[in-house]
């Protein structure tokens, strides 16, 4: 969970960084030649990073690691909407919980445990 946990809020501030780069270089009122390319390099970054990880920064900002998805255990169970909190508390915001057996604990971990260590981009992909 840590590692997942750092790897988010280096994402959150690498963006954060890049979005104070562009607006510090903006309001630059002298023009150099630099200006303009710094200013592409630093918005084609930006951009990259947007596309791969919007879903996790805004998910970031709510508090959560993963919030309000769904997860197919087996070709019968799936866990319709659940979320995991920066603490990494599971949280599945309906009336009704999912109830699993043992063995499709086990696979929910292992199912789980892929999800929080691979890319949101890749996840959704698939979906």
């Amino acid at each position: 969970m840590e590692a997942v946990y750092t790897k988010r809020i280096f994402i959150y501030t690498l963006a954060l960084c890049l979005d104070s780069l562009i607006i510090f270089f903006k309001a630059q009122r002298t023009e150099t030649d630099w200006k303009k390319p710094i200013i592409e390099v630093l918005s084609e970054a930006k951009s990259t990073l947007d596309s791969l990880y919007h879903l996790s920064n805004e998910n970031f900002e709510k508090g959560y690691l993963i919030y309000r998805e769904h997860i197919k255990i087996d070709a019968k169970k799936i866990i319709q909407i659940y979320s995991i909190d920066l603490h990494g508390n599971f949280n599945e915001p309906v009336k009704r919980k999912t109830l699993l057996t043992a063995d499709e604990n086990r696979k929910f971990a292992k199912k789980l445990s892929e999800r929080l260590l691979s890319d949101d981009k890749v996840i959704h992909k698939a979906k």
